[in-house]
């Protein structure tokens, strides 16, 4: 049965049965607790009629918790609030600049709960330990930090055993955050507490996101490291799993933001390559290290070396820096290679094709001419090999080796056999992303570049015709990433899209002879490759 304040009733119109100050402070106390919102107004009066009520204390604390959810859900994980007391009268869905301008606003609310505490007789008060402690975390909600540090100080001397560990906890946030941009480090101080909250996830992550505010990205990602993940763990506890979010860009086109519990995703999108180079040779430097932060900070990570190689590896094939990219992943070492992206992994995508002779969804047309053991290594290292040989002026078979090299960057695209070579998530081609290289995902204009080099060097008409023909596959996806809003078209029709593929007219009109052969069967791709002498 709802309450009368449920109900609607003034609360004017209930303040009329009350006797005594005693029963006042009870009306608000009713109000403030129903209240989901912003409740300081009650707070205050509840104060006036009642300061030494245990229910005040109650009050005040809830409003804190409140505040907390206001300003750090959104500044640390970029979702809305769980209590958000505007939803209401939000239209569609808020952007992360509304979320994080929402999470300001909050901030600005946090400071008049501090000045009526600031105002408040700690003396008549019921719990003067939990006021002292509500202020110093207000304190650091409103960016106060050393105000908020010298309260503490003050705090510890005095703190119940029960709420040292969060006073703590207050400290270590304000340490953290205090610090300039660009020489931000753990404080040895936080290191401690870090360590005696070591299953506290929400904690650790919000030192992660201070330190990353701040320019410090890598002991972000050390510390992002140590967070619960059920997904990895069975033994986790959901309650300590932390999810959070990326800004992204805003897009017509089917899509879905990206969501993280763990660093490597998160490091995956975010991170640039000289970031993740520093993470790694941070790692390398402070691995062996004995004391007992050190070995807390990189128990995660450095064993997953190799598989920071291939992290940097692929961010530098999304550049297209072919001899950086091979550098890097030499160093993931044989070891890895020969299990990473194998049937003996746990990824969606493997090496079972050869990307310079075969395509998917494609009739193997092109006869092997050496093989490799194939992983990001050996495909890099190929590709480089081939580049070279379709750019010498003296090679004669200039037109071929393009047309390989265009094969390899085509499967490293959305429908190719190694699009894990751009991506490490193999969900990836079913949403759009704000990872760099997206437009060369999803349009091959790499393989389109060198398909259209293939055929300048062509010495046959029906290779030509055929060059041309995965010249109109390329534009076709080009085609579909520009016009198509609701989701990825699965159409390989490509008379669906005639008006808008300039190639794809000009094979009709200036290869007719070819073009039912090439358009109506795939099948015919190997006569007219091997049409090239």
């Amino acid at each position: 049965m709802p309450s009368i304040l449920q109900q609607k009733i003034p609360i004017e119109q209930i303040l009329k049965f009350a006797k005594t100050n005693e029963e006042k402070a009870n009306v608000y106390l009713l109000a403030g607790i129903e209240k989901y919102d912003k409740a300081l107004p009650y707070i205050q009066k509840m104060y006036e009629y009642n300061p030494t009520s245990d229910g005040l204390s109650f009050l005040l604390l809830r409003e804190i918790n409140k505040i907390e959810d206001f300003v750090f859900t959104p500044y640390y994980t970029l979702f809305q609030p769980s209590l958000s007391y505007d939803f209401w009268n939000s239209k569609g869905n808020p952007s992360i600049q509304q979320i994080l301008k929402r999470s300001e606003t909050d901030r600005i609310y946090a400071k008049e709960v501090l000045r009526f505490i600031n105002k408040v007789d700690i003396l008549k008060v019921d719990n003067p330990f939990l006021w002292q402690s509500s202020k110093a975390y207000l304190l650091f909600i409103t960016r106060d930090y050393h105000s908020c540090l010298t309260l503490i100080n003050q705090l510890e001397k005095s703190a119940p055993d029960q709420a040292l560990n969060q006073i703590k906890i207050i400290k270590a946030l304000a340490l953290t955050a205090k610090q300039k941009r660009g020489e931000a480090l753990i404080p040895t101080e936080t290191q401690s507490t870090l360590i005696a909250n070591k299953n506290n996830s929400q904690f650790i992550f919000a030192i992660g996101k201070e330190l990353e505010y701040l320019g410090n990205s890598t002991d972000a990602a050390l510390l992002y490291s140590k967070l619960a993940n059920t997904f990895n763990k069975e033994e986790a506890d959901a309650n300590k799993i932390v999810f959070w979010k990326m800004k992204t860009k805003e897009r017509k086109a089917y899509h879905t933001d990206e969501y993280f519990v763990d660093y490597f995703d998160y490091s995956d999108f975010v991170y640039t390559t000289e970031q993740t180079q520093n993470l790694i040779e941070n790692i390398q430097k402070n691995k062996e290290h004995k004391d007992s932060f050190s070995v807390f900070k990189y128990e995660v990570l450095k064993d997953q070396i190799p598989k920071l190689y291939d992290l940097l590896g692929t961010k530098y094939i999304r550049q297209n820096k072919l001899e950086n990219a091979l550098a890097t992943f030499e160093k993931s070492g044989n070891q890895y290679w020969n299990r990473a992206y194998t049937l003996w992994d746990d990824k969606l995508n493997i090496f079972d094709q050869n990307p310079f002779y075969n395509l998917k969804y494609t009739p193997q047309f092109i006869t092997p001419i050496e093989k490799i053991r194939l992983n990001k290594y050996t495909v890099t290292k190929q590709l480089i090999n081939y580049l070279q040989k379709a750019e010498n002026p003296n090679e004669k078979n200039r037109d071929y080796y393009y047309f390989l090299v265009a094969n390899a960057y085509y499967n490293m695209g959305r429908e190719g056999n190694i699009s894990m070579m751009r991506r490490l998530n193999g969900w990836s081609g079913y949403y759009l992303s704000n990872i760099e290289d997206e437009i060369e995902f999803r349009q091959s204009n790499l393989a389109k570049h060198y398909y259209l080099l293939a055929k300048q060097y062509a010495q046959t008409k029906k290779f030509e015709a055929l060059c041309l023909r995965m010249v109109v596959r390329c534009e076709k996806h080009k085609i579909e990433y520009n016009i198509i809003e609701d989701r990825f078209s699965e159409n390989d029709n490509v008379d669906s899209m005639i008006s808008l593929n300039k190639y794809y007219l000009d094979l009709k009109k200036n290869y007719s002879d070819y073009f039912d052969d090439l358009v109506s069967n795939c099948d015919n791709f190997k006569a007219y490759f091997e049409a090239r002498r």
